[in-house]
């Protein structure tokens, strides 16, 4: 069996043999909560999207944000190279793992286990986003920069 499209469809041979290994093991669950526009993975990313939403508004440091199942992205600031460096390490010395994507504007994006995670796990990764965020937001006004990372 090759999949031609859904999620599993997968390109190569790899892909369909893999498939069709998991179709004949009943491996694969097509009721499976987690999955579908009212799963688990889905109501999560909506979480996740919805708290960075909250800081984007309340705070301002943050725009862009996109969130496509368990794919998070967001613009820091200006979204400058600078800005995302700054966000990653200052996510990741609290315990945060992102990484950058895009160029002009750059991103700072995740891709966190959803189908592992709570929604408290959620809340808490945002908090810490949002401390991130705000030891960078003091650095950049200790240099004289704005919100969107330009000069005063």
């Amino acid at each position: 069996a090759i999949v031609k499209d859904g999620p599993l469809a997968l390109k190569g041979k790899i892909g369909a043999a893999a498939a069709t290994a998991a179709f004949r093991n009943k491996k694969i669950k097509f009721n499976d909560p987690t999955l579908g526009k009212n799963g688990k993975i889905e109501s999560l990313s909506t979480r996740f999207r919805t708290n960075l939403e909250k800081t984007a508004k309340t705070r301002g440091w943050i725009s862009d944000i996109r969130a496509v199942g368990g794919m998070i992205a967001f613009k820091p600031f200006a979204g400058t190279m600078e800005d995302v460096k700054a966000t990653l390490m200052a996510c990741f010395e609290l315990g945060v793992i992102a990484f950058s994507c895009g160029h002009g504007p750059y991103l700072v994006r995740m891709l966190p286990p959803l189908g592992a995670m709570h929604e408290s796990e959620i809340d808490q990764a945002c908090q810490l986003i949002e401390s991130a965020l705000a030891v960078c937001a003091k650095k950049n006004a200790e240099k004289g920069m704005t919100e969107t990372g330009k000069n005063r």
